[in-house]
């Protein structure tokens, strides 16, 4: 990260990434977690969450839109992504561990060993899988490898027994049914139904009978009696992560300390604690840091996701810009499927949703000027590089004013 941040600054990428408003709501964001430290129940900890979080995670936004600056770099980069979700793919594959009716990762310390952590991530690699697919000019054999890949991705997911992946996965499909153009979505519905049946003959009996108790209840007692308690426990820890909400609204219980202020508060009156996160990226923030943290968080996710929006309605129906409507899709794909199965995991505290947003804010600068450029006729690098030599007189494009 060092280097990094050291390449950010020679090159004018600090001076660019502060320009943008989600990048704003970002560093406000921070500063209510300091604030909401300083009126901790437990400073000690919360200062070494915050700590943590600024160094690991939060630092990612920087690192993810202050380098890139030309669409190509941005090819590039969703390119790597795309090798990364195949890599996922095979780490997945290798290090699969059946755990009664789940499965996990046997990778000691890894942040995606839990399964419901891993199935939350394959979820979000998955958009970037699908880019090489939803690419005009991608070579038809890559395109037609990448099917058995999502199959085998949508595998994983399932095998992982997480019920609020499924429920992000329903979320992912019908919002690429509503965001995708007419052929598209032909696709989507011939391949779907495949590729799930491929799937699901794969997964054992007893991940899709925990999967079923969704909805319903199953004959299997062990494996109904399991499902229960676990949905039991993240009911309870949800309600609670409410309840400290409305008491503690502006700096919540303190950062990263709600499973020590709830088991602790539940020993002084006597009940058996539950020692547990709150299982809610969302209701995380606001017990742990406040209302207004958590309006924060969503202003920053919501301003960067309206600029891939925004660059999706301007290159959908283009032919000239079909690569950069195919991008935009893939990361509100990845963007709206990783926050829906984050509302059943603890991923507020992680460089996801920092390094998204970062994306976000390349791609749209990037492909405003690669559209200008083809839209003129000019060679696109030559006016991407008069356009971003980092220079006194520097404008973050024509992006400056509705950023």
């Amino acid at each position: 990260m060092p280097p990094t941040l050291l390449a950010v600054a020679i090159t004018g990428g600090l001076r660019r990434t502060l320009k943008t408003r989600s990048v704003r709501y970002w560093l406000a964001f921070l500063f209510w977690l300091c604030l909401a430290t300083l009126f901790s129940s437990w400073r000690g900890g919360s200062a070494n969450a915050v700590l943590l979080y600024f160094k690991g995670e939060f630092l990612m936004l920087f690192a993810a839109c202050g380098l890139a600056m030309t669409w190509k770099e941005y090819t590039l980069i969703a390119k790597t992504l795309f090798l990364a979700a195949g890599t996922d793919l095979f780490v997945g594959r290798v290090f699969m561990s059946q755990l009664g009716d789940r499965i996990a990762l046997n990778l000691g310390g890894s942040t995606i060993a839990n399964s419901n952590d891993f199935a939350v991530h394959m979820i979000l690699m998955m958009a970037f899988l699908l880019y090489a697919i939803l690419l005009p000019k991608a070579p038809m054999l890559l395109r037609l490898a990448c099917f058995p890949l999502l199959a085998y991705g949508v595998y994983l997911i399932l095998s992982a027994g997480s019920r609020g992946a499924l429920v992000a996965m329903a979320v992912f499909a019908l919002f690429a049914f509503a965001m995708g153009s007419g052929r598209q979505r032909l696709i989507l519905i011939g391949a779907t139904p495949v590729m799930a049946m491929v799937a699901i003959t794969a997964i054992p009996r007893t991940t899709l009978l925990r999967l079923s108790t969704i909805t319903s209840d199953t004959t299997d007692r062990e494996v109904q009696a399991d499902a229960e308690g676990s949905a039991e426990a993240r009911r309870a820890l949800f309600i609670k992560s409410v309840e400290y909400t409305v008491q503690h609204p502006v700096f919540g219980v303190g950062p990263g300390i709600f499973s020590d202020f709830e088991g602790g508060e539940s020993q002084r009156a006597g009940r058996h604690g539950m020692w547990h996160e709150t299982h809610n990226s969302f209701t995380q923030i606001s017990s742990e840091c406040g209302i207004p943290a958590l309006l924060l968080f969503l202003a920053a996710i919501g301003s960067a996701f309206r600029l891939a929006w925004k660059t999706y309605r301007q290159s959908r129906g283009n032919p000239r810009n079909g690569d950069i409507a195919a991008a935009s899709l893939s990361l509100m794909l990845g963007i709206v499927g990783f926050l829906s199965a984050a509302m059943f995991a603890n991923f507020g505290y992680r460089f996801y949703e920092p390094a998204l947003c970062g994306l976000c804010i390349v791609l749209y600068s990037a492909a405003q000027h690669e559209m200008a450029a083809r839209q003129a006729g000019a060679p696109a690098h030559r006016v991407a590089a008069r356009s971003l030599v980092p220079h006194r007189s520097f404008r973050f494009g024509s992006a400056t004013q509705v950023l």
